[in-house]
Parts: structure tokens; C-alpha cells; sequence
């Protein structure tokens, strides 16, 4: 076990910018955190990571827009205060989004929009933070 005294630290307040609180506030606090708790997040941040290098590396005949759907919704099944939907094939044409049924209309799997929605009790009328991402295949 090695120990380190926290004068021997390196200042690592400019970190708080660049990263979500959430996160600074975990590396801030290292010195103080349960060692299985850092386990559990290290494991979790790898177990991302190699899901990631996966979808990545996936071919479009084996990753097409359905079985990334079905994914995504594995990805976030049983997590609390998660909800999921999707609009596919010519729903998409009717409910407004004609580039996106237009891109993947000749695919032999039908265009997808999947969308993951997070929101925590706590939060009322705050700002809301969207991520987006896009795939063709």
C-alpha cells in the first residue's frame, strides 16, 4: 500500500471546469473515498468503455438501427427514473423528422429514433442538458 501525504498532491482544483461536478467533486475527494466505491466506479467506467469500443467496432450488418435500439434499451433497463421510446420506420415520416426516414428508408432495417430520457425526482424546472448522437448504417 503506498501512501501519499496531501501536501505531496498536485492542485487539482483547475480540474472542476472540465469536468461535471459530479465528476471533479470524485477526484477531488480520493483521499476520502471507500476503496470499494472507487472499485465499483472504476468498474463501471471500463464496462462503458468496452461497450463503446464495441458499438464502435461493430459492422452495419450486425449493429443496424434495430439492434442498436435494442441496445440502448438494454443499456438502461431497471435504472430508476429512466424512460425510453422510439419512433421507427414510417412513423418517422408522419411525426415530422423526413431526413431521417429519408436517410434510412432503402435500409432493409427501418430508420430508428431512440430516445433515453433521465429525470430525477429532484429536478423541476431547471435547465435541461440534451445529448445527441448520430448514426447512419
Amino acid at each position: 500500500r503506498i501512501s501519499v501525504s496531501e501536501t505531496a498532491l498536485p492542485d487539482l482544483n483547475h480540474l472542476r471546469i472540465l469536468f461535471p461536478p459530479s465528476v471533479s467533486s470524485t477526484m477531488m475527494s480520493t483521499m476520502s473515498i471507500d476503496p470499494h466505491q472507487w472499485q465499483t466506479e472504476l468498474g463501471n467506467l471500463a464496462l462503458g468503455i468496452q461497450l463503446t469500443r464495441r458499438l464502435v467496432d461493430a459492422p452495419c450488418n450486425e449493429l443496424h438501427s434495430t439492434a442498436f435500439k435494442e441496445q440502448a434499451f438494454a443499456v438502461v433497463e431497471g435504472l430508476k427514473h429512466v424512460s425510453t421510446y422510439s419512433i421507427e420506420g414510417e412513423e418517422l415520416k408522419v411525426q415530422g423528422y423526413g431526413g431521417m426516414y429519408n436517410v434510412g428508408k432503402a435500409a432493409v432495417q427501418p430508420p430508428a429514433l431512440v430516445v433515453l430520457s433521465y429525470v430525477p425526482p429532484s429536478v423541476k424546472d431547471e435547465k435541461s442538458v440534451v445529448l445527441v448522437g448520430k448514426g447512419i448504417v
